[in-house]
C-alpha cells in the first residue's frame, strides 16, 4: 500500500474529466463522513444542502449514503466527489488529523473547518483547500462552491499543486521531504507540533524571565 506521502505526490485519483461526468449525472458535489452531529456539525450540513450544495453523507451523522464493497472502496469512492467537507472536532492551532490529509491525497478539495494555521503548516498551499469560515455565512460558502462546481478551470487551479513540477509544495512538501525520511508522516506532522508547542513553552518561560 503507497505511502500518505507518496499518495500526497500522485496526480488526482479521479480525473476533472470523470467527476464532471458524474456531476452530469445528478451525482452529489460533494462527500461527508460524520459520527458525530454535535458541535453545529450536523446544521452546517443542512444549511448547505439547503442552499444548494448536493451532500452524500457517509457516516452515522445524517446518513444518506452507504459506502459500496470493503475499506479499500471507501478511498475509491470519495475520490469521485469535488469536495470532502472535513469538520475538527475542535479549532485548535496544529491540530489538523488524517480526514484533511484524505482528501489532498484522494485530489478531492478539502471544505475545512478547523486548525486556524492549517494553511501556513500543513497544507501544500492556501488554495489548495476552502475554509469554511472564510465566509461570513454558510450561504456564502455555497454559493462559491456552487460557483466552482460550475467552473472547471478554477476547480481545477485548487488541485493544480497535486501535478506541479518539484513535488509536494510547502509547507506541507517541507514535512514529506524533510530528513525524517524514514518517519511516517503522520509521525512527523506529531513531531512538528510537539517542537511547536516546545517552541511556545521556550518563549513563555523567557518572557517569565
Amino acid at each position: 500500500t503507497p505511502s500518505l506521502a507518496a499518495r500526497l505526490a500522485a496526480p488526482p485519483a479521479q480525473s476533472l474529466a470523470a467527476k464532471r461526468a458524474r456531476r452530469e449525472r445528478g451525482d452529489a458535489v460533494m462527500a461527508v463522513v460524520l459520527h458525530d452531529c454535535g458541535g453545529g456539525r450536523a446544521d452546517l450540513v443542512r444549511q448547505l444542502v439547503r442552499y444548494g450544495v448536493t451532500v452524500d453523507s457517509y457516516g452515522k451523522c445524517l446518513h444518506n449514503k452507504d459506502f459500496p464493497g470493503g475499506g479499500d472502496m471507501h478511498e475509491r469512492t470519495l475520490a469521485r466527489y469535488k469536495f470532502l467537507l472535513v469538520l475538527e472536532p475542535f479549532a485548535a492551532e496544529d491540530y489538523v488529523t488524517e480526514s484533511f490529509y484524505r482528501a489532498l491525497a484522494l485530489g478531492v478539495v478539502p471544505v475545512y473547518l478547523g486548525a486556524p494555521n492549517a494553511a501556513q503548516r500543513f497544507a501544500p498551499g492556501r488554495r489548495s483547500f476552502v475554509r469554511v469560515d472564510a465566509f461570513g455565512s454558510t450561504e456564502q460558502l455555497a454559493h462559491y462552491l456552487r460557483w466552482l462546481d460550475d467552473h472547471d478551470d478554477e476547480y481545477a487551479k485548487r488541485l493544480a499543486w497535486k501535478t506541479a513540477a518539484g513535488g509536494v509544495p510547502a509547507p506541507l512538501g517541507e514535512l514529506v521531504n524533510s530528513s525524517l525520511v524514514r518517519v511516517g508522516l503522520h509521525c512527523r506532522l506529531c513531531l512538528r507540533a510537539h517542537d511547536l508547542l516546545v517552541s511556545k513553552a521556550s518563549a513563555r518561560s523567557e518572557r517569565a524571565c
